[in-house]
């Protein structure tokens, strides 16, 4: 079978049986194995308001210093080797 890029691109389970490209599933999906995410615990409180912008924050300004140094970097590298 020739394939080009105007195919549609369907499973290996729906090209052997087409009932599963309807949505329809000839057998049941395995789930996770066991503790691969584990569940937090049912009282487990959420973050939210001034914690969470402040964690978002600090992750935000983490993001943007951690760009900054390399940019930074490379512009001493580029700087090194070319002069």
């Amino acid at each position: 079978m020739t394939h080009t890029l105007t195919d549609p691109v369907l499973p290996s389970s729906t090209r052997e049986n087409p009932a599963g490209a309807r949505g329809e599933r000839s057998t049941p999906s395995p789930g996770l194995p066991p503790g691969l995410l584990p569940l937090p615990p049912a009282g487990e409180p959420k973050m939210r308001g001034m914690k969470l912008v402040a964690v978002w924050a600090g992750l935000a300004l983490g993001a943007w210093g951690a760009v900054a140094g390399l940019g930074y970097g490379l512009y001493w590298l580029v700087q090194a080797l070319l002069g």
